[in-house]
């Protein structure tokens, strides 16, 4: 059973994160305890969950995750997985494969996942250490660089040579964050299928439902999601914020860490003015190249530590500023970014010049008026009940469930292990049954 929400994909399609995950969860049904749920997941410009889609399934294989990726094609989610630089989260599920060939989107694997593998396999392997440090792991994984991931592996063998040999086996680009982010994918600071298990921690109680009840609690949930949001949109209406709370939280961080906990908009401003100059201040000085939009940042402390701004990327860049690894990640401006604003002014000449700033140098899923107008009038239809006997599928129904590949249960010559000379036949000439010792009773009654 298939279900798509057709109000979360649109939200999808306006102020995606181009993040999606996928996993798969069991029911607790005491009749249908067999039974699974694929759920498919991504988050919006204001870093919320939207869950997308779901298959109930009696199995997490390959025929199950090939016939849930083409009900998303069906449904109109191929465009929005296939966008440029998108990113698919998931485990290493046999079925994965089966999912992602239908679609351009970068796969990459849950590392949380992979670190319970790692404890299994250091198990299976004699005379390994059977534990490790998981924070040495994880400093693997976050290295943003190729010098630093580096470090983190010499730091991890030290500790347990055996798991770094193991997470060092794994395929860099769709594992470890630097190279992610030289292919110019962006995780948005997320480096598990969070998205997915976030859902699963959410359903726990409705997974001990019939799968009729469990589709119309899920609905709920996300109509109740969709209200709050709206709520929420409508409080921050009043602050004239032009990013998503998200956005600007992350803007602010960048700006001046310590003040990032009162920053809020003035008059459609990211930041006040006053903070703004008082963050610029000690972060560095800002140097035109003397062409074009590319500026050179040198710190005050360390005159050695340059980087540049490039304001007017080529049009093939993933990102509509060039400069540090926290552009490369997030997607967003960087600190880098804010000293060469403030330095061009381009928050203090009124309303129209901030929106088009905004409009520029920020991608359009995080900007204020996208997301208020990807959730106005948004609803979630709950499930109807159709009174009456069942008269057969329904004519919106495009593919139908792929048949299984092998017979359930043990073969028909494993079941019946008799041997085969003892076995009863029958004659083609009479019809009548025959068996190995009778043969001499029967010619003689025929003649």
């Amino acid at each position: 059973m298939f279900v798509g929400v057709g109000a979360t994909i649109a939200i999808a399609y306006a102020c995606g994160m181009k993040f999606s995950g996928i996993d798969g969860t069991f029911f607790m049904h005491t009749q249908f305890r067999h039974g699974r749920a694929l759920l498919l997941t991504t988050r919006d410009g204001n870093n919320n969950i939207l869950l997308l889609c779901w298959l109930i399934c009696l199995k997490e294989d390959a025929s199950s995750y090939d016939y849930f990726a083409k009900m998303c094609v069906a449904v109109g989610l191929g465009r929005y997985l296939n966008k440029t630089y998108s990113l698919l989260y998931s485990d290493q599920a046999k079925g994965i494969p089966a999912f992602a060939k239908l679609f351009r989107c970068y796969h990459g694997f849950c590392f949380r996942h992979l670190i319970g593998n790692c404890y299994d396999h250091l198990k299976r392997t004699p005379g390994a250490k059977k534990s490790y440090n998981i924070v040495l792991a994880w400093k693997m994984q976050k290295a943003k660089t190729q010098l630093e991931y580096v470090e983190a592996k010499a730091a991890l063998h030290a500790n347990n040579p055996d798991a770094a040999a193991y997470f060092d086996g794994k395929p860099h680009r769709q594992v470890f964050l630097y190279a992610m982010l030289e292919l110019g994918v962006s995780p948005c600071g997320h480096k598990t299928s969070n998205v997915v298990e976030s859902i699963n921690g959410t359903i726990v109680e409705i997974r001990n439902e019939t799968p009729y009840f469990f589709n119309d609690d899920l609905l709920k949930w996300i109509g109740k999601q969709l209200l709050a949001r709206s709520d929420e949109i409508a409080r921050h209406a009043a602050k004239h914020y032009t990013l998503t709370k998200w956005a600007h939280d992350q803007w602010a961080y960048q700006v001046c860490a310590h003040c990032a906990h009162c920053a809020h908009c003035a008059h459609y401003a990211p930041l006040h003015a006053w903070q703004l100059a008082k963050a610029m201040r000690s972060k560095g000085q800002v140097e035109h190249s003397g062409s074009g939009e590319i500026y050179y940042i040198t710190d005050p402390t360390d005159p050695s530590m340059r980087e540049e701004v490039n304001l007017a990327p080529r049009r093939t860049h993933p990102h509509k500023v060039q400069c540090c690894t926290y552009v490369k990640e997030y997607a967003l401006p960087c600190q880098h970014c804010a000293l060469v604003f403030h330095e061009r002014k381009f928050f203090y000449t009124g309303h129209r010049r901030t929106r088009a700033v905004i409009g520029k140098f920020w991608p359009k899923w995080v900007q204020y008026d996208t997301w208020a107008a990807a959730y106005e009038n948004t609803s979630v239809k709950r499930p109807a009940v159709v009174r009456g006997p069942y008269t057969g599928p329904a004519e919106d129904v495009v593919l139908p469930p792929p048949a299984p590949t092998k017979k359930r249960g043990r073969p028909r010559k494993s079941r019946f292990k008799r041997n085969r000379s003892v076995r009863a036949r029958v004659s083609r000439l009479s019809g009548e049954i025959m068996r190995p010792d009778m043969n001499e009773g029967f010619m003689r009654d025929r003649e």
